[in-house]
């Protein structure tokens, strides 16, 4: 009697535990499935790779962190699934490097391998849905994983409730700011709720790098910021009143009248002189890292080149990154650089809509596989711990962690940030007086990401008279020349103001016709409905 009521008792606690630890979903997947993958990435090294995590690659072999990344991936996923066989393939550089464009990439490895990669970063992603090229992950929404993912991220690849992509590579944007310059300069240093008059206060109190012995206020206008505050922010929450944006309101021209039009007083490359220029290389993202600048307002990709001191881009001492400051009552927010990866719809394979079982167990494991690698800390631990051949050294090096950050919350984005600190590359951002980065990292954290990635959300269209692609907020975005009109002339805040009322216009038009054709693209190849009350 004791032998059965201790059993019972064991069980009631197993279960205890396996709902309080959120474990109590399951896998997609069987551990002895059966079935090959393939992977495909840029920043590899151009050698394909059969059975990836089932061969034994020395650290001599391992010359390039991407290709040593996949393999420790492909190995602690081989723990847990023994009979799945991935393939992998890594295109040397960038996406669009070589001569060779990242769409026209994966159809050559469909031509070489006889089918498409299962796995795929994405470039385009509200492209290739429209060719029902990308499987719907929405159907893992009761696997271990799905949850785990950051909301915010996930959102950003949400289409009518169509998952089109897990988030992969990811770093927020912000605010570079020098609070050494500040204190040496008796500026008042910016609080992490900051707003936009203490920003615009900071910038006019500084200086415009006139000459060796000085500095300039703002080394790079704050693109990232006007991105967010005019166009993800809406973006992110769908069409209001019929539009995807409004520009044409006093909330953007106060900003652009109060805000830009003064900054661009104290801006390095409209206002510095020319010695002040030729000391930095006429490049903002120099005169910061000389400690000639307060501000850094743009290229967010360099927050493990600033925080490398022995690296060819050091930041300045007493550095930090700040959330953007609050406008009008928006709040403290961040944007991000996502590179989304997803899925291939291998149900497509033989023409036919319906999957078969086979097609839907390719999907599976492959979104098993990418799952595992983002969100796992079992996957996180084993990079950390991979060591590969530095191909420019010679030396052995240990970690393979690029700068994603977790793409996971709460608690299993701490466990997994702890994992990101221990890179020598973001030792430095532990620091308690990184207070900025701190007030990111809680965003983050809570899921506070209302962004898009311009490689999910449609960001180009054809234009009708060149034929030629170009980006559907083209001109918004290069604000500061309007009809040749320069940001440093008088004349240029009346040309912009008066340019907003056909931007607005343009813009939803253009983003119309693209939702158009991702209906469509869903209708043909996902069965969607024409009058799917997810199309309102």
């Amino acid at each position: 009697m004791k032998k059965t009521f201790l059993i019972a008792m064991l069980v009631l606690i197993s279960l205890i535990i396996s709902a309080c630890s959120g474990k109590d979903k399951e896998f997609s997947i069987d551990s002895d499935v059966e079935t090959t993958i393939s992977v495909i990435s840029w920043a590899g090294d151009g050698v394909y790779y059969d059975d990836i995590g089932h061969t034994n690659l020395s650290v001599d072999d391992l010359k390039n962190p991407k290709v040593a990344s996949m393999y420790a991936n492909a190995k602690e996923f081989n723990k847990l699934f023994p009979n799945v066989k991935i393939n992998y393939y890594g295109k040397q550089y960038g996406p669009d490097d070589g001569g060779v464009y990242w769409e026209d990439e994966i159809e050559n490895f469909k031509n070489k391998y006889g089918e498409y990669p299962n796995v795929i970063p994405l470039m385009n992603t509200s492209g290739f849905i429209q060719k029902g090229f990308l499987a719907d992950l929405s159907r893992f929404e009761d696997d271990i994983y799905y949850d785990q993912f950051n909301e915010g991220l996930m959102k950003q690849n949400n289409f009518y409730g169509f998952q089109a992509a897990l988030p992969g590579y990811f770093i927020p944007a912000g605010i570079f700011v020098n609070n050494d310059l500040i204190e040496n300069e008796n500026l008042d240093e910016p609080s992490v709720d900051w707003t936009f008059n203490q920003f615009t206060q900071l910038v006019t109190s500084g200086q415009k790098g006139q000459g060796s012995d000085t500095y300039v206020s703002i080394s790079a206008m704050p693109d990232w910021w006007i991105q967010q505050e005019f166009l993800y922010n809406q973006l992110f929450d769908g069409p209001m009143d019929g539009k995807y944006i409004s520009l044409n309101n006093d909330y953007t021209k106060e900003f652009f009248r109060d805000g830009v039009s003064r900054w661009s007083d104290y801006d390095f490359y409209g206002q510095s002189d020319e010695t002040f220029l030729e000391d930095n290389e006429s490049w903002g993202a120099r005169a910061f890292s000389n400690g000639k600048s307060i501000i850094h307002g743009s290229e967010p990709w360099f927050i493990t080149d600033f925080s490398t001191a022995t690296g060819w881009l050091p930041g300045p001492s007493g550095y930090d990154i700040y959330p953007f400051p609050s406008y009008a009552g928006s709040g403290n927010t961040i944007s991000t650089i996502t590179d989304p990866v997803g899925i291939f719809n291998s149900c497509n394979d033989d023409g036919l809509l319906q999957c078969s079982a086979e097609e839907e167990l390719k999907i599976k494991v492959a979104y098993t596989f990418q799952a595992f690698s983002s969100v796992d800390t079992r996957a996180w631990e084993a990079r950390v711990a991979q060591q590969y051949t530095d191909s420019e050294t010679g030396s052995i090096e240990t970690g393979v962690l690029d700068s994603s950050f977790p793409v996971t919350t709460g608690e299993l984005y701490d466990e997994q940030m702890e994992i990101w600190f221990s890179s020598p590359r973001h030792a430095i951002y532990k620091n308690e007086s990184m207070v900025g980065f701190q007030a990111i990292n809680e965003l983050i954290k809570a899921g506070n990401i209302k962004a898009i990635s311009d490689k999910s959300y449609p960001w180009f269209y054809i234009d009708p008279d060149s034929g030629e692609q170009r980006r559907i907020f083209e001109e918004f975005l290069t604000y500061y020349a309007i009809d040749e009109t320069y940001i440093t002339e008088s004349g240029w805040y009346d040309a912009f103001a008066a340019k907003l009322p056909e931007w607005e216009i343009l813009f939803n038009e253009r983003l119309d016709d693209v939702f158009e054709n991702i209906q469509k693209g869903l209708q043909t190849y996902y069965g969607y409905e024409e009058n799917d009350v997810r199309f309102n």
